[in-house]
């Protein structure tokens, strides 16, 4: 049960990512944003993090993160 849980939350991030991808600025390209986000987050600025597509890069890789883990868990039980 808390598997199933997990995967709707990881469902619900990559949904609510892809929401705020569309939101966003469309002349900025995905490695740009995503290559901005890893410098900031290794430099500790987080007040740069503030994009709706910034946002959408964090939460598919939040989303992706958990949906792998529970399927490694799932395909290992």
């Amino acid at each position: 049960m808390i598997r199933v849980i997990f995967f709707l939350i990881g469902i619900i991030l990559i949904l609510l990512a892809s929401y705020l991808w569309k939101k966003g600025d469309p002349k900025v390209p995905f490695w740009e944003v995503l290559t901005d986000f890893v410098f900031d987050i290794m430099s500790i600025q987080l007040f740069n993090l503030f994009s709706s597509r910034t946002w959408a890069v964090l939460l598919w890789l939040i989303g992706f993160a958990i949906l792998i883990v529970v399927v490694t868990a799932q395909i290992n039980s």
